[in-house]
Formats: C-alpha cells, sequence, structure tokens
C-alpha cells in the first residue's frame, strides 16, 4: 500500500489534512496527520495517491505553508493504529 507523507515530521496525510477551498482568506490553517493507521488514506498503487498528493500540495502552496510530502509505500500490518496530530499553520 501507498500513502502520503510529510518529509518534514515522517506524518502521515489525507485528503482532510488541509482546509479545502484554500481560497478562504485566513491566517490560521489546522494541519492534521497520523502517525499510524488511524485517520490516514492509503491507497493501493502510487498512481491512486497522486491525485490527492497534487491536490495536498496545491493547497500547501495557495496558504503559503510550502510543505515536503511524498508518496512511500508502507506495509499497513506494521503500522501502530496511532493518533492525530493537529498544527496549526
Amino acid at each position: 500500500m501507498y500513502a502520503i507523507e510529510d518529509e518534514e515530521t515522517g506524518r502521515f496525510l489525507s485528503w482532510r489534512s488541509l482546509p479545502m477551498g484554500s481560497n478562504n482568506i485566513s491566517s490560521n490553517y489546522l494541519y492534521v496527520t497520523y502517525t499510524g493507521k488511524l485517520g490516514t488514506d492509503f491507497f493501493p498503487t502510487c498512481q491512486c495517491a497522486n491525485p490527492i498528493l497534487n491536490q495536498l500540495e496545491g493547497t500547501s502552496k495557495d496558504i503559503n505553508a510550502n510543505l515536503l510530502l511524498h508518496i512511500i509505500e508502507v506495509d499497513v500490518d506494521t503500522l501502530p493504529i496511532g493518533e492525530r496530530v493537529i498544527v496549526n499553520l
């Protein structure tokens, strides 16, 4: 399986990790990442993950977060349940 990972933190993302409709002007954005299975979006192929990665990267640029994201292969069976981590950007 594949997941989208924040290169800086090593945590995983979902399509909900950044605000949708980033044209909303705000100085505060919540960035939600995950440390394991809980909340993380998993994809059967790298190609399936790519549209979500592109969406997240676009939103990241729009809100000036400039996050370094990439797709990695993961063995879901070895991941902990994990937890959600919420950060103000």
